[in-house]
């Protein structure tokens, strides 16, 4: 089961946002919606997450509203086995976003969502990656936040070994890490190590939990 997820737009992400209209019907395979220039960064998502194996992904884009979840699956290619489902079918994009990742209680630096229409996704956050409508995903800052998100998967589960060792059940360890922290302006430790200097104020709070210290 992955332990962190990335949600996934369709139109202005994995090709232009216009490209859709080139095609007359989207229920196609995916090799003929490619060759009418859609789905044209699969190859680079895939390249981008070939060492993040932890990562799953979820369907927010509107095309979950003409596509089941095994349709939208087999769109993803070689990626097809990442694909955990889609969003709620019934909320806005928004809306349903947030309530799939709050079912599963996920903290912010568990979940990245990449559109390239941010202004409809304010109450998301930092946790949106915007994309250029034209570019999608092949916008650089986009590919560098996102590379950024990946990359911190090593910090964290390097702070929840050192959490584990430190409160020996993995229960407690996970609830300490996930939990918001007076200390630490109201975030969590995990949300708080996504600097380096937040993330050396956890790696002290930690070994002075090991000393018998209360923090």
């Amino acid at each position: 089961m992955p332990s962190r997820y990335l949600f996934v737009d369709f139109d202005g992400v994995l090709h232009s946002a216009d490209a859709h209209f080139e095609v007359d019907n989207i229920k196609v395979s995916l090799q003929e919606l490619r060759d009418a220039g859609l789905f044209v960064h699969l190859d680079l998502l895939a390249r981008i997450l070939a060492e993040h194996q932890d990562v799953g992904l979820v369907v927010h884009s509107s095309w979950r509203l003409t596509h089941t979840d095994d349709e939208l699956r087999q769109l993803f290619g070689a990626l097809a086995g990442r694909v955990v489902g889609a969003t709620d079918r019934g909320l806005d994009r928004q809306q349903s976003i947030s309530e799939w990742a709050l079912r599963r209680q996920l903290q912010p630096l568990q979940y990245r969502v990449l559109d390239d229409q941010p202004e409809l996704l304010k109450e998301l956050g930092d946790v949106v990656i915007d994309c250029d409508p034209v570019q999608g995903l092949a916008t650089e800052s986009a590919q560098l936040r996102l590379m950024d998100w990946l990359n911190s998967g090593a910090q964290a589960r390097s702070l929840r070994a050192m959490a584990v060792d430190v409160f020996v059940s993995t229960a407690e360890a996970d609830g300490w890490l996930n939990r918001p922290h007076p200390l630490l302006d109201g975030q969590a430790p995990i949300e708080h190590a996504e600097t380096a200097a937040g993330e050396q104020r956890v790696i002290d709070m930690l070994i002075a939990l090991n000393h018998g210290g209360v923090v």
